[in-house]
């Protein structure tokens, strides 16, 4: 009986062996099968977005002979010349006046206000109080540069 029993144990220990290798390759079926399916699905999509890319750049090349065609000069003189224009001639040219930059020669209130205006602006920025240090290096400047 005893040689029956540690004929078992001995044949347990091989099963459980088994079992465990079993277990453990299924286990790197079932990680390989996922990473594989990843990548797949991966290359799946990498597929799509280069079918996505090329239908891009070439509605893209479409869209810049189209406006290579609206530009083209004959075809824009073509178009002006259909909605009734043309270049300007010399008795239909209209003379521009431009409104002088000087507020005061504008004329009128409007220019006697803005130039008031302008006028107000300029003194407050040269009657900002300055600060005696900085007066004494200016006049020792000015005397320098003059010669005094």
């Amino acid at each position: 009986m005893k040689a029956l029993a540690l004929g078992l144990v001995a044949r347990g220990g091989t099963v459980a062996g088994l079992i465990l290798a079993a277990a453990v390759l299924t286990l790197a079926g079932l990680v390989w099968l996922s990473v594989s399916s990843s990548l797949i699905a991966a290359g799946a999509r990498i597929d799509r977005l280069h079918h996505v890319r090329a239908t891009l750049l070439e509605s893209r090349a479409e869209a810049l002979v189209a406006y290579a065609r609206a530009t083209d000069p004959r075809v824009l003189e073509h178009r002006a010349a259909a909605l009734g224009l043309g270049p300007v001639v010399p008795d239909g040219a209209l003379a521009l006046r431009v409104a002088p930059s000087d507020p005061a020669e504008a004329g009128g209130a409007l220019g006697a206000l803005r130039s008031r205006r302008l006028a107000v602006r300029r003194e407050s920025r040269t009657a900002a109080p300055s600060s005696a240090p900085l007066s004494r290096v200016a006049a020792a400047g000015v005397a320098a540069v003059s010669g005094d």
